[in-house]
């Protein structure tokens, strides 16, 4: 069963209660904010966000799509997979440009900086939807899963795409958002605690619909005294309630307090069901979402589907997450009772229930949910051996997010029973440039090897600790060593393995290039792409004829890389991911026209390339690209254009940590500029100054890491100056604003630095980057 089943199940409009309150007001107010760009319902748990939000989306004739979050899209690249789902199921006839997509920025990577180019691909695709209706995305329980690169991304997607694209945000905080910007310009609208608690009136109409008696108004004066008009309280009440003849005594007895009316409720309710559903209740919150299929291997001779039944129609807070009615979960407040009553009262059960859980979800394709119950049931063991064996598949998948979500949440010291393991989390924080982590788990790693009995297993883990060396190596700029880790590493790797060969061989090809070995570079280029092709590995081999193309550019050969350029291209057309590398395909022709003097085609290239490789957010082939573009319009008479591209080239060395090499082609992109205009006109200068100094700015930090890198393990890790200032000053415990006024910069580029801080080292939040950057020596103890 494919990973889709999960998304359909989150991308399902919740059923509403039967029997529920139509609250008209709520209605209305939900309509008159819609129409603004952004719309926050916020409010803690219990207050009804999701019914009230689902009872709008049924209600309302506007286009919504629903999107349920939870913790595994806690990151921009599983949030935005989740959305391209979303949007290519609601709109199939944009389908293929949305797979396009989706395959781009999983393949580049996504983080809060470059978090904008992916927005802008995703904007300009909805607003050239032909239909002209405002697309409504609602994202119920947010708070499950906020990050800054998220936040970064839908502030993007709405500055790009408003008012064709509307943002509809429920959560239990307030998020992080330019709510003061948005405000003014009168783009955000907020829903809380005051229009979502019960009014009188509908207090009234709730508590007699549900109980089947008017009670007396100084009674429905007291219920709504007590409940405060909290949803949760009132609905809790209602079904401790039902069927008693003491109503106004037993509202009297209670305490108004939110945390005692629900542990008194939950009580009051649970007394009133039979033995068997209660345990019903308690095994099925173990495991969610659920069918009956799983419940009755919970809790083998149940008819669960009798007992969902009955429990839906008994308004137990289950809510359905699909229209056909298989896959339910309870209320997140009543879940969240339910499981801490379980852990008392079927404590020795619960292990036990997580495994078959685990095995159950596992063979339903749902490796997230069957992880979870693994780790959850304390089958810590079992959690490792279950991603050592599913990585190579999901890594060839393209599902790294997904396998580095998985990793992370592993306790780390139990890494080093499990070397297997440690050299793919290894490689896969080499390859999204983490690599505080690395030195550690291939340490272990090797450790490991001498207890390893297969020598097949043996030489295949030790060719992988190689070529993850030799990777870094390259980061780092020492591509001597980059050459001699991957070529022990082809060495070891077993003959059949052809995608680590292929790999070990391109990382090589890079190393002698920059070496300024070109013909064995080229070779080596040649070999990748046998083994790729061997392995059924389109990208690889695309990516090798492009570095094939790039070697043949710099030694004047413009006809022969337009050879390997075509060839590239119709690779990528036979594929399932045009715009993977046609973007650095189309960016190399465009050099490759020029040199020939073709500078018409040159142009209608290099603009096709920059587009496609916006998409995916990688800046590598940008930067000569726009390069390129500059050389372009300046030789045709448009210095205007040129510097507005300039301006772009700039703003990307600020999105994204680029190396010396890149800015220095951004470097001389500017003196060609300047030295074709001349001098800059007063209007222009103080913006071209800015221009030049964030460039140099950005250069002096670059070369200065750099040099750094030379005592450190990876290049990745060794922070700037004014890195180090920032985490002296974050390790002080000040805030940002203060840091922001000790070093007289913005806030903005404060929370900039702290997240290059939180990349180079791997780490989370402050406290554990504080924490790690101590034991790596960048902070005194």
């Amino acid at each position: 069963m494919p990973q889709s089943l999960l998304f359909d199940i989150k991308l399902s409009l919740p059923e509403i209660p039967e029997g529920g309150l139509v609250r008209e007001k709520l209605l209305e107010r939900f309509e008159e904010a819609s129409r603004k760009d952004f719309v926050i319902l916020s409010a803690p748990a219990g207050f009804g966000k999701t019914v009230a939000a689902a009872a709008w989306a049924r209600h309302t004739a506007k286009k919504v799509l629903w999107f349920s979050l939870g913790e595994e899209e806690a990151d921009l690249a599983a949030f935005y997979s989740l959305l391209l789902y979303g949007l290519e199921t609601h709109e199939p006839h944009l389908s293929e440009r949305f797979v396009r997509i989706a395959s781009a920025a999983r393949e580049a990577g996504l983080t809060a900086s470059s978090a904008k180019h992916p927005a802008a691909a995703l904007a300009k695709a909805l607003k050239e939807e032909g239909s002209g209706e405002a697309f409504h995305l609602l994202f119920d329980d947010f708070h499950l899963c906020e990050d800054e690169a998220i936040i970064q991304f839908l502030t993007s997607l709405s500055d790009y795409a408003a008012p064709r694209v509307k943002i509809i945000i429920s959560t239990r905080n307030l998020p992080r958002l330019p709510a003061a910007r948005l405000r003014a310009q009168g783009r955000l609208a907020e829903i809380g605690v005051r229009e979502l608690c019960f009014s009188a009136q509908e207090t009234a109409e709730y508590v007699e619909a549900r109980i089947g008696i008017s009670p007396a108004p100084e009674t429905l004066s007291l219920i709504g005294e007590k409940t405060e008009g909290w949803p949760a309280g009132l609905q809790l009440l209602c079904l401790s309630l039902e069927g008693r003849r003491d109503v106004p005594a037993f509202v009297r007895d209670f305490s108004s307090s939110h945390k005692f009316v629900l542990d008194y409720l939950m009580e009051e309710v649970l007394k009133r069901l039979d033995g068997e559903t209660v345990d019903f209740l308690f095994k099925s919150s173990a495991a969610e979402p659920f069918t009956a299929e799983l419940c009755s291997l919970l809790r083998p001779g149940t008819d669960a589907v009798e007992t969902i039944a009955r429990i839906e129609s008994e308004n137990l807070f289950l809510v359905r997450l699909d229209d056909n009615g298989l896959w339910f979960r309870y209320h997140h407040l009543f879940g969240d009772l339910l499981r801490m009553r379980a852990k008392r009262a079927i404590t020795a059960d619960l292990p036990a229930l997580r495994k078959k859980a685990a095995d159950w979800y596992d063979g339903a394709g749902l490796p997230e949910l069957s992880f979870s119950q693994l780790l959850e049931g304390g089958f810590t063991d079992e959690a490792f051996r279950y991603v050592e064996t599913r990585s190579r598949y999901l890594y060839t998948s393209g599902r790294i997010p997904e396998l580095l979500r998985l990793y992370e949440r592993l306790p780390f010291d139990r890494f080093r029973d499990h070397p297997e393991t440690c050299i793919w989390y290894a490689w896969f924080l080499t390859t999204v440039g983490k690599p505080a982590k690395v030195p550690t788990l291939l340490a272990w790693a090797e450790e490991g090897l001498d207890k390893q009995a297969s020598g097949t297993i043996k030489s295949r883990m030790a060719g992988g600790i190689a070529s993850i060396r030799g990777m870094g190596a390259n980061r780092q700029g020492d591509f001597v060593l980059a050459a001699s880790e991957t070529e022990k590493a082809k060495k070891l790797y077993p003959e059949d393995d052809f995608h680590d060969l292929a790999v070990a061989s391109y990382i090589r090809g890079g190393a002698l290039a920059n070496l300024g070995r070109a013909e064995e570079a080229s070779e080596e280029y040649k070999t990748c792409f046998r083994l790729a092709a061997a392995d059924g590995d389109a990208y690889t081999q695309g990516q090798a004829l492009c570095e094939r193309a790039r070697l043949g550019l710099a030694a004047g050969d413009a006809e022969g890389s337009l050879s390997l350029l075509r060839e590239a291209e119709e690779l990528a057309r036979d594929g399932d991911g045009f715009s993977l590398w046609c973007g650095a395909v189309y960016i190399y022709m465009a050099q490759a026209f020029d040199m020939l003097g073709l500078t018409e085609k040159a142009l209608e290239k290099t603009e096709v390339g920059i587009e496609l490789t916006l998409e995916r957010g990688n800046p590598n082939p940008l930067v000569p690209g726009y390069a390129l573009l500059i050389k372009l319009q300046l030789d045709a008479g448009l210095p205007a254009d040129a510097g507005k591209t300039l301006a772009a080239l700039e703003e990307l060395a600020q999105d994204f940590g680029l190396n010396v090499p890149a800015l220095q082609v951004i470097k001389a992109a500017r003196l060609s500029y300047e030295s074709c205009v001349g001098a800059l006109s007063r209007d222009a200068e103080p913006a071209m100054a800015t221009v030049s100094a964030r460039i140099e700015a950005a250069y002096s930090e670059a070369v200065c890491s750099t040099a750094a890198c030379s005592t450190a393990a990876y290049s990745e890790a060794a922070l700037t100056r004014r890195e180090h200032e920032v985490l002296g000053l974050l390790s002080e415990g000040k805030p940002n604003q203060e840091i922001a006024d000790i070093l007289f910069l913005s806030v903005g580029t404060v929370k900039a630095h702290l997240h290059n801080i939180s990349e180079k080292l791997g780490t989370a939040n402050r406290t554990e980057t504080v924490a790690l950057a101590r034991e790596l020596g960048y902070l005194s103890r």
